[in-house]
């Protein structure tokens, strides 16, 4: 029994030793970092966000800003700033320095460190180029003319696409504009079956930030422009600023400003906040008019009804509730006053 035992402690001692030496490994977060520069500054303060994080810092005194973040994988994001915003990629452990000139956003954006961002930069360029519109605009050209447009389009972003080293941003660029051509001839199949200019409208009910039913009939009789848009769209909150100057240049009219946020479960907090004023942009009222909400995203009924696949999508109509323009024009564009103007 005395052995047995004695065996027992050198076990013991000897798996002891084994344990405790044996190191313990940790996985460290990789530090990511943003920093960059803002020329001609709009405002104090930057954001980098999608729809699952979202990430603020303010310019310094010499228009500069660092930001840290914790993210666990590459993904897309907006840089948002004053009125305008542009596309990024970040992956874990980058350091990713950005120089912007508000006069000419676009046309300034440098990258340091970035190749997946410049890349994107370029991409919009290129998109701008071929038409200011780019979301919406194949989506009204025949089988043979989005046939040109894809393969002059294919010409300009492949030999840049082919500098690209990071093999998964490689392909899911690829995988982007394959989408696009899918999705092509059922898109358009979609907007044939929409109403026309001077038909009925579709009728939608959706609640406001106290939880009431509101419809598009309960309108009826005054000229109606509707917004719908989400808190996580970078385009979208780059029309707040002209759709809440709008809406002021035209308070005394009867068009009535109705704006619908399509946001998920999760993420409806960020849109009752923003009703309420709580972390509006730069801090000034953002929100005017009539605010709904669904809770559905892309799957709410409005956007089968009026085949909404982008944001934001504006859509404008009469006093006898009919549509005037399932596609009207953007609060930035001059052509809505244009509009405004004659209907008055």
């Amino acid at each position: 029994m005395k052995h047995l035992i004695y065996l027992l402690l050198i076990l013991f001692s000897l798996f002891s030793l084994f344990y405790i030496s044996e190191p313990v490994v940790r996985e460290v977060p990789l530090k990511t970092v943003i920093t960059g520069l803002v020329l001609n500054p709009i405002g104090d303060t930057v954001e980098i966000f999608n729809r699952n994080q979202s990430f603020t810092t303010t310019l310094n005194h010499n228009n500069k800003f660092y930001l840290s973040i914790s993210i666990d994988s590459a993904n897309y994001y907006s840089f948002f700033h004053g009125n305008e915003q542009t596309a990024m990629y970040i992956k874990p452990g980058d350091n990713i320095d950005l120089e912007i000139d508000t006069k000419i956003f676009d046309e300034s954006i440098r990258y340091t460190n970035s190749d997946e961002s410049s890349f994107l930069a370029n991409k919009y360029m290129i998109e701008e180029q071929l038409y200011d519109d780019f979301d919406n605009y194949f989506l009204y050209l025949s089988d043979n003319e989005f046939e040109s447009f894809s393969n002059n389009f294919k010409q300009k972003i492949n030999p840049l696409l082919s500098n690209i080293s990071d093999s998964i941003f490689y392909q899911k660029e690829q995988d982007s504009f394959s989408n696009i051509i899918k999705s092509y001839s059922s898109l358009r199949k979609e907007r044939e079956l929409l109403p026309k200019k001077g038909e009925p409208w579709i009728d939608f009910t959706y609640p406001n930030i106290d939880g009431d039913s509101v419809s598009l009939f309960d309108f009826k009789g005054s000229l109606v422009y509707v917004d719908v848009w989400a808190t996580w769209c970078g385009p979208c909150l780059q029309e707040l600023p002209f759709l809440i100057q709008l809406s002021k240049d035209y308070e005394t009219t009867d068009i009535i400003f109705l704006s619908l946020a399509l946001q998920s479960v999760d993420d409806k907090s960020v849109w009752e906040n923003m009703v309420n004023n709580i972390d509006c942009v730069d801090g000034i009222d953002c929100m005017v008019g009539v605010q709904l909400v669904s809770t559905n995203n892309f799957a709410s009924k409005i956007c089968d009804d009026y085949s909404i696949r982008l944001i934001p999508r504006f859509m404008l109509f009469d006093r006898n509730g009919n549509i005037i323009d399932i596609e009207a024009p953007r609060p930035s564009n001059v052509d809505i006053r244009v509009l405004f103007d004659q209907l008055l």
